[in-house]
């Protein structure tokens, strides 16, 4: 399970989403498929209910979206902009 990190503030800007962490500086952009996966990270969510999720509104099948999910979060932990709890 991970969470967003507590330095990270975020917000939407046409349709996307931006992430700023604050002690790094780092800012990083999510298209609209990866913001729906942060919310719901964000939101406490588990990566087989993000699939769920990301199956039911973008109709892709679930391989896809369990790589997409990994890959996202992946480069989201490598950033230091998600941790495991």
């Amino acid at each position: 399970m991970v969470k967003a990190n507590e330095d990270v503030v975020w917000c939407p800007v046409e349709g996307e989403l931006v992430l700023f962490h604050s002690t790094k500086g780092l800012y990083f952009g999510l298209n609209a498929v990866g913001a729906e996966i942060w919310r719901q990270l964000a939101d406490g969510a588990a990566d087989h209910k993000i699939v769920e999720e990301l199956r039911s509104k973008y109709e892709v099948d679930e391989s896809t979206a369990i790589s997409e999910v990994h890959r996202l979060t992946s480069e989201l932990t490598q950033a230091g902009l998600i941790v495991g709890e």
